[in-house]
């Protein structure tokens, strides 16, 4: 019994993949394995919460990724509709503010008005209980990134902690 749960437990919350920073994703691994989206968080992924512009290096990265072929979609939680705009906007790409995750409508909208199946995207976050558990649930291949700034609330904080030992506990 608590293999099972164990095993159930890796399948939600364990990403395919756990890296420092964008540059560290197997771009051309996922082109020859047939994946063609990324969905990327804003917010401690991409740049820092408090930050307005996106940093060169992450232009730079969503350029190369565009140009090989993948579409780049932005999904956050974020609440600021202006915010997620002006990121979107910089990048060159569409994206979603409010999108709920861990809950999966917004990927799941997105891929059957443009006839992708979810388990061929990339769903790339900073945070395990929202990003990789979205990711894990519509069978896509989950990228977890190192936060981009370690000053984080309270809160955050302590959901940073349960998420590192839930990882620990996991094997990962």
């Amino acid at each position: 019994m608590l293999k099972r749960v164990v095993g159930i437990l890796k399948t939600l919350f364990l990403p395919s993949l756990i890296v420092d920073q964008l540059r560290d994703i197997p771009l051309e691994f996922l082109q020859d394995s047939g994946y063609s989206v990324f969905f990327l968080d804003v917010d401690n992924t991409l740049l820092a919460k408090d930050a307005k512009q996106v940093p060169l290096d992450v232009l730079n990265w969503v350029q190369a990724v565009k140009g090989m072929g993948f579409e780049v979609v932005v999904l956050s939680n974020n609440s600021s509709r202006h915010r997620i705009k002006r990121i979107c906007d910089q990048l060159g790409v569409p994206g979603y503010y409010r999108a709920m995750k861990p809950l999966p409508f917004t990927l799941y909208t997105w891929c059957r008005d443009r006839g992708i199946s979810p388990d061929k995207t990339i769903v790339v976050g900073d945070q395990v209980l929202t990003d990789i558990v979205l990711g894990k649930w519509v069978r896509a291949y989950s990228v977890l990134i190192e936060p981009v700034d370690k000053k984080f609330s309270v809160i955050r904080s302590i959901q940073r902690e349960i998420e590192l030992k839930i990882l620990a506990s996991l094997g990962s």
